[in-house]
């Protein structure tokens, strides 16, 4: 039984990638953070469009702003959802290795004091998918926290030369 259950938890945690093979992909949305260096202003929102010499962001879901590339500090990106997917996933990586390895240690042997603590590897499974879960939730929101940066500082030069780059960081 427990062998048949370590199997399938690995076939299903191996296989979860190919889940979404064969569906139309959705378009990425990211926020934008900009830091000017004219004024100690900070933008967020949605990044419309890359021009020449400005960038175009939405910002509380109804206004644009257009802001010149030489009042352009840093830009930084992350991507929407990322920290709940990233918690999703470490969540979802902790419970499974965690049942795997509780299973696998198996049974302790029968306490021989009244105070000698011993396991049952079901058990074992439940306490370390725990543990392992929220470490691995927390882990993952962490790593999903993080931005990509790109430094600016406010050079037509600089933006052109990551404005390729920028692309796909575009909503349409």
């Amino acid at each position: 039984m427990k062998t048949s259950l370590i199997f399938i938890t690995c076939i299903a945690f191996f296989l979860s990638p190919f889940y979404n093979y064969g569906q139309r992909e959705k378009k990425r949305t990211y926020k934008i953070w900009i830091e000017s260096n004219v004024k100690d202003i900070k933008y967020k929102g949605r990044l419309i469009k890359l021009k020449d010499s400005s960038i175009v962001i939405s910002f509380l879901e109804d206004k644009v702003l257009e802001i010149p590339v030489k009042e352009i500090d840093k830009l930084k990106f992350r991507r929407k959802g990322s920290i709940g997917m990233g918690a999703g996933v470490g969540a979802a990586t902790g419970i499974v290795v965690g049942i795997i390895s509780g299973l696998a240690d198996g049974d302790d042997p029968p306490p021989e004091y009244f105070f000698d603590f011993s396991y049952t590897a079901e058990e074992k499974a439940g306490g370390a998918a725990v543990s392992l879960g929220i470490l691995g939730a927390a882990t993952g929101s962490v790593i999903g926290s993080l931005k990509k940066k790109f430094k600016i500082n406010g050079l037509q030069e600089n933006y052109n030369r990551l404005r390729p780059e920028l692309i796909k960081y575009q909503s349409d």
